[in-house]
């Protein structure tokens, strides 16, 4: 039988809802009784509010729903006064017996922003697999704490079947790494794989930021395997030596210096208007439009358009559905604009975004299947007309509502390897209660998405959130939905060399329309048709953002 494969689900009581709220969940640790999880969570930590949080732990089944091995709460302030900030907490399971805990680590977080980048490769390594085989070497990086503790930062990928293995090249922000400080201990970690989740320590060593940026060539680190040393004793030299190169650390910018240099961020969005939601015309229809309310695809609409477009210059949105039939013809089109006017597919504002919706619903005839590729299409076609450089910054969001299952999962998957190069970020919000399953593959926060050539994404651009996790909380969804764009963002901009250009001290006119009463330009003086002519481009509105800590 195997061990469990853990992950944990880490949320924050709101103090005004009274529910949870998810911060994000762990990676999966294959069969280990005792996982040791890298993933960190930062939070505020504000001393004259009581604030819980709760772990959930699961055991990942790859063919069925993962199985609840229990769950433990405790208030960042009993963290935070406890001894060397470190809580041991009993996981509960109220239908089984069990004698597990969990350890809970709190580190006040430094300002630093900046990363180490190097790498790293092994030579000579000591053989964990006798005759018939080689070792299968990762790395695991660990950060030191108060009372002789350590803490795991980072895991390697694993090399299988090699005793001189270069890994990838390695990102880490220094708050990660040593919390800021260069001459912190850190330890590396050389272990050889095990389908069995028992990995064997090959060996180790320890350093400093400051002593490997001091590295040199003719000087590597000599593995020692403490076990292995004693055992041999004067015979023991070390069990195999790791190199470093290309050593750097590189400043990191923040979203916000990015956009107070000019950085132009867009939105676009796409509508699932498939048969599976509903006749429009019907309550239980996800598309019912109700005078006293919002529907969900609305509400997201509303909730995600009123964040971004604070960053959009011109406020001008395409918008676009996909999976119906329009006026006129018998077969289902996958990309078309709300306006249902080819040479126009914008609306301004979110006000607009709204209009454009409830219009083209009038309009069309709901039909399917359920396809990505024309609208993943169409965002890459736009993405690729306008080169970005250090003087014409620019990023574009996608955002796709939809409430069923992917019908070109394959198509859909070689498209966003392909996007993944391009200024470009995809927001999925599941709508309804379907199974989204596979959209949540495409959400590849373990491991870069692989299309069936095998081409592996270069970075990760999608976020997959569904709407029914908030119980309609359109403001809870939003701050889910749109968590991971500044790090996909400034991570894109960075991999391209390109830094934030000097702050922009001419004063921009604002725009004072809301997201509730955005003035569509028929309602400014514009006298055009709306929304089947030409919009006024020429409105623009100020840039405005806001960046924010304790780890744990």
């Amino acid at each position: 039988k195997s061990e469990t494969d853990a992950f944990c689900i880490f949320s924050m009581l709101n103090s005004q809802t009274r529910k949870w709220v998810e911060l994000g969940k762990t990676e999966v640790v294959r069969d280990s009784a005792n996982p040791d999880f890298v993933k960190q969570f930062v939070v505020d930590y504000h001393f004259e509010e009581w604030q819980c949080v709760k772990i959930d732990m699961f055991d990942e089944d790859k063919y069925t729903k993962p199985d609840y091995v229990g769950s433990c709460e405790f208030t960042i302030g009993s963290l935070m006064a406890a001894r060397g900030q470190t809580l041991k907490l009993d996981i509960k399971n109220p239908k089984r017996k069990q004698n597990a805990f969990i350890l809970v680590k709190a580190e006040v977080v430094s300002t630093v922003n900046d990363e180490l980048r190097f790498n790293i490769f092994g030579k000579q390594l000591d053989n964990k697999d006798g005759w018939f085989g080689k070792s299968d070497p990762f790395a695991v990086i660990e950060r030191s704490r108060e009372g002789n503790e350590w803490v795991a930062v980072h895991k390697t990928e694993v090399i299988k079947n090699n005793l001189n293995p270069k890994w990838k090249t390695l990102r880490l922000s220094m708050q990660k790494l040593c919390n800021g400080d260069i001459h912190r201990p850190i330890r590396f970690l050389i272990y050889d794989w095990e389908k069995s989740g028992k990995h064997q320590l090959i060996g180790s060593f320890t350093t400093t930021v400051d002593r490997i940026q001091a590295y040199k060539e003719n000087k590597p680190y000599e593995l020692i395997n403490e076990k292995r040393k004693k055992k041999k004793g004067k015979k023991y030299i070390n069990s195999g030596t790791i190199h470093f190169e290309h050593i750097e650390i590189e400043r990191c910018y923040s979203l916000l210096e990015y956009i107070q240099g000019g950085l132009q961020i867009g939105l676009n969005t796409a509508v699932d208007f498939t048969a599976s939601n509903g006749d429009p015309r019907l309550q239980n229809s996800l598309h019912y439009i109700s005078d006293k309310s919002l529907n969900l695809y609305q509400c997201a609409l509303k909730s995600v358009g009123q964040i971004v477009i604070d960053y959009d210059t011109d406020k001008i949105v395409p918008c676009y559905g996909f999976g119906a039939k329009l006026p006129g013809q018998n077969v289902a089109n996958h990309c078309f604009p709300l306006s249902l006017n080819q040479e126009n597919p914008h609306a301004y504002g979110v006000a607009g975004m709204m209009e454009l919706y409830r219009y083209a619903l009038r309009a069309i005839l709901l039909s399917g299947p359920t396809l990505f590729s024309g609208i993943l299409q169409q965002a890459i076609h736009q993405c690729s007309k306008e080169s970005i450089s250090q003087q014409n910054q620019h990023y574009s969001i996608l955002l796709i509502l939809t409430d069923g299952v992917i019908n070109d999962l394959e198509r859909t998957v070689s498209l966003i390897v392909q996007a993944s190069q391009l200024p470009l970020s995809i927001i999925i919000v599941g709508v309804g209660n379907a199974d989204f399953s596979a959209m949540e593959a495409l959400d590849s926060d373990s491991e870069l998405l692989k299309d069936s050539s095998g081409n592996v994404a270069c970075r990760d651009i999608v976020q997959f959130v569904p709407f029914s996790k908030f119980g309609g909380d359109a403001t809870l969804l939003a701050k889910e939905t749109l968590a991971e764009i500044p790090i996909q963002i400034t991570e894109y901009l960075r991999a391209k060399k390109i830094l934030p250009n000097p702050k922009q001290h001419e004063p921009i006119e604002a725009c004072t329309a809301k997201s509730e009463g955005d003035a569509l330009p028929s309602q400014q003086g514009n006298q055009v048709p709306y929304p089947t002519q030409a919009l006024n481009s020429n409105e623009s509105t100020a840039n405005n953002a806001s960046s924010g800590a304790t780890t744990f």
